[in-house]
């Protein structure tokens, strides 16, 4: 493999001439070098990110979160966090095959990131499930937020070798730092919350957690 072009250069007459089996020698250790250091940061990016999506992973957000967290207690910004979850998307792949879920999940992926601001984090937590934390701590500004990634999901229009598939929605919790929790590592089981809540209500909506408070529990829904 090709890695770059090294270059010398000298003065003819100088009385010294660069030995060629010193410089093959000293242009493969320098590749070697090279090729380790692309090789660690491979290995970097596969430990960060999904390998189906391109998205960062749990461990990450996880780690996302605890740097919100201090960010929170020394500068008191706050956060808001979705978790999203591809409705009944179980029978694309009993209908379609796992190839073509797996396509929906890359296109929903690619969906959440283009809705997300540069500031913001966008993660695959596992299965039909993803969470995006916002640069925002106002609950209204996030579920705006929701909402247009709402109407974009149920609007996309995944193909298939040529097929188009049934449109897929998405349902969303959404819980705020500090609105709803001054601890950010409890956001994800209140945004859980309000999300079976979306589920239960019959899906294609997004759900404050918020909004839950002194009301009766909705039904659990099963996710698919």
């Amino acid at each position: 493999e090709r890695l770059g072009l090294l270059s010398l250069s000298w003065r003819p007459g100088g009385g010294w001439a660069p030995d060629p089996v010193l410089l093959r020698s000293l242009a493969e250790q320098i590749g070697l070098a090279i090729g380790n250091v692309r090789l660690r940061e491979e290995l970097r990016r596969q430990a960060q990110h999904d390998p189906l999506t391109g998205l960062l992973n749990r461990r990450q957000l996880d780690e996302h979160l605890r740097q919100r967290g201090g960010e929170y207690i020394r500068t008191g910004r706050g956060c808001s966090l979705l978790l999203l979850d591809l409705d009944y998307f179980k029978t694309i792949n009993d209908r379609f095959g796992h190839e073509a879920g797996d396509r929906v999940l890359q296109e929903a992926a690619a969906l959440f990131r283009r809705c997300a601001r540069v500031e913001e984090a966008v993660f695959r937590l596992g299965g039909e499930e993803f969470v995006v934390v916002l640069a925002t701590e106002d609950p209204e500004e996030a579920q705006r937020a929701a909402e247009r990634i709402r109407n974009e999901m149920q609007a996309l229009r995944v193909s298939r070798r040529g097929q188009i598939l049934p449109a897929v929605t998405v349902s969303i919790g959404i819980a705020c730092l500090p609105g709803d929790s001054s601890d950010v590592q409890a956001l994800l089981n209140l945004a859980d919350q309000a999300l079976y809540a979306a589920k239960g209500g019959g899906r294609n909506r997004s759900q404050r957690y918020q909004s839950l408070n002194g009301k009766p529990d909705l039904p659990q829904a099963r996710r698919s």
